[in-house]
């Protein structure tokens, strides 16, 4: 079993985490803003951040030779930033966005450490909205890079088959093996609102199904397992008997149905929390923006939900 630590930790478990002795636990603020959001995600890091976090920006690191937004960048690339940041190979990585969501752009750094081989990772259940909310310590600090001294830490096993290509997704319209489950909003999705890029259409893949990410969340925290469960119920994707896909806007909001889905197929700590596993949901990396400027086959007006 991968990991064996939980897929979400609890503001709480972190505090006593980051004032215990020996403590492996590693925070980053993966935070990522939407350009219409009109927000600095360095800035407001640098402003206030949980004590000890470093930044991750999923925006900067990544894939250079695409012209995509964010594309996964490449191991040697990820294993750099990892060691620039002292990120160990032995280090419990917990991981914190500080979107108005509580939970958005932390699952995509969660699923990037999945696909390259590092499974003692989890995501701050409700995010930095919450750890200010009740009031914990912050601090503020420029971020410095590289930190001294700069880890060693080595990308052990790069999971291609977490990621699908453009390719993957027009044979799957033929073959019809995996579920495309698309993570942006209803409107997005039927067509009958705009897309945030500006020229590019809305709709969906065909045969596609509708789970807008915010519906996993109550709170600004995830929902608790039974409600995620019957979630894909509802929407008739059984996890269990046929393989799904992950997509979005740009490979972002996917990860929260790929976080979702993990911890409704995880066995459980004797506490009940949900333990990260072998079986992580790959994700449509180009995503719609890819597909929908690609001259992509385009359905629109199938509300699935």
């Amino acid at each position: 079993m991968a990991g064996s630590v939980r897929v979400l930790v609890s503001t709480a478990w972190l505090a006593r985490q980051l004032v215990a002795k020996n403590s492996t636990v590693k925070v980053i603020d993966a935070s990522f803003n939407m350009p219409a959001w009109n927000r600095d995600a360095l800035q407001e890091y640098e402003a206030s951040h949980i004590p000890t976090a470093t930044f991750f920006d999923v925006d900067k690191i990544k894939d250079e030779t695409s012209d995509l937004p964010h594309m996964l960048p490449p191991a040697n690339v990820f294993q750099e930033a990892m060691r620039d940041r002292g990120i160990y190979n032995n280090d419990h990585v917990v991981i914190y966005d500080c979107s108005d969501f509580g939970i958005f752009s932390a699952p995509r750094l969660w699923w990037m450490f999945r696909m390259f081989g590092h499974d003692r990772v989890s995501v701050l259940n409700g995010g930095f909205t919450a750890w200010t909310k009740e009031e914990r310590p912050v601090e503020s600090a420029p971020l410095k890079l590289p930190v001294e001294p700069r880890s060693d830490y080595v990308v052990q096993d790069e999971k291609t088959e977490l990621v699908r290509t453009r390719q993957d997704v027009l044979d799957n319209l033929a073959h019809k093996k995996e579920h495309v489950l698309d993570a942006r909003s209803r409107e997005r999705f039927n067509g009958t609102a705009p897309e945030p890029r500006p020229g590019l259409s809305s709709g969906h893949v065909p045969g596609s199904t509708c789970l807008p990410f915010t519906d996993f969340l109550a709170d600004k925290r995830m929902k608790e397992r039974g409600e995620l469960e019957t979630i894909f119920k509802v929407a008739d994707t059984d996890l269990q008997s046929r393989r799904c896909i992950a997509s979005c806007g740009s490979g972002v909001s996917a990860c929260v149905i790929a976080m979702a889905a993990h911890i409704v197929t995880a066995p459980l700590d004797p506490e009940g929390g949900a333990l990260n596993h072998d079986q992580v949901m790959p994700i449509y990396d180009g995503a719609w923006t890819e597909w929908a400027s690609s001259g992509c086959p385009i359905e629109k007006h199938q509300d699935a939900q």
